[in-house]
């Protein structure tokens, strides 16, 4: 009896020649495999360095954004909204935020990454020169539960 797997890959190869097939599975990379996401949160104030962004990398908004009292709630509902959609394109297992911008979008894009995908983010916040790491898990560090 075949997998499920087995059974995909069969009726892959009944539209593509194996060779296509193969050749689109080598293209996956590890990276794309790995759940690894950077989720920047104001892009174009600050060069990052390339080491830092693990995984995919997602802008959530980029240069000066519009957050004059008019104009906020729109502002942040369309930045959510497209957020949402790309955290919803696959499964996250490690999310890494860079809290660059307005405050108000880094608290917002923060809400929405762990309402969304319920995964602790890491936090890579800048200090003495270089990027650092944060975690916490709030439900286990903070209220002491499992």
């Amino acid at each position: 009896m075949k997998s499920d797997l087995e059974t995909a890959m069969a009726e892959l190869c009944l539209t593509y020649s194996k060779r296509q097939v193969e050749a689109a599975l080598s293209r996956v990379t590890e990276e794309e495999l790995s759940g690894e996401l950077t989720f920047v949160v104001n892009a174009g104030m600050h060069a990052l360095p390339v080491d830092i962004l693990k995984g995919e990398t997602f802008y959530f908004s980029e240069g000066n954004v519009d957050l004059s009292q008019e104009n906020v709630k729109e502002t942040v509902k369309e930045l959510s909204k497209k957020a949402v959609k790309f955290l919803r394109s696959r499964v996250w297992t490690k999310i890494y935020i860079i809290p660059s911008g307005h405050p108000l979008l880094v608290t917002l894009a923060t809400l929405v990454v762990y309402r969304v995908t319920r995964v602790n983010p890491i936090i890579l916040y800048y200090v003495d020169g270089a990027y650092r790491e944060v975690a916490i898990d709030v439900r286990h560090d903070v209220f002491g539960s499992s």
